[in-house]
């Protein structure tokens, strides 16, 4: 499960770094070998800025330029 969470994170910031120069948008969906995983907390590491997965897994979060690091926290994970 970290593994997939890992390389998802990996992956979205790499994509959202392509975006121009500003607050970029991270978009994705957190999931799992079963599915979809609703009710994630993704929190840029460091600040308050964050957002919750929704039933079906999506998330969308407006983050800084500079920031490197997504945590995703999961009840029960």
């Amino acid at each position: 499960m970290k593994k997939l969470l890992f390389l998802f994170v990996v992956a979205a910031l790499f994509f959202a770094g392509q975006m121009k120069p500003g607050n970029r948008v991270i978009t994705g969906i957190v999931r799992d070998a079963t599915g979809p995983l609703p009710a994630v907390n993704i929190l840029v590491k460091g600040t308050a800025t964050g957002t919750q997965s929704d039933e079906s897994g999506i998330y969308s979060l407006s983050i800084p330029d500079n920031a490197t690091t997504l945590v995703f926290n999961a009840v029960g994970y």
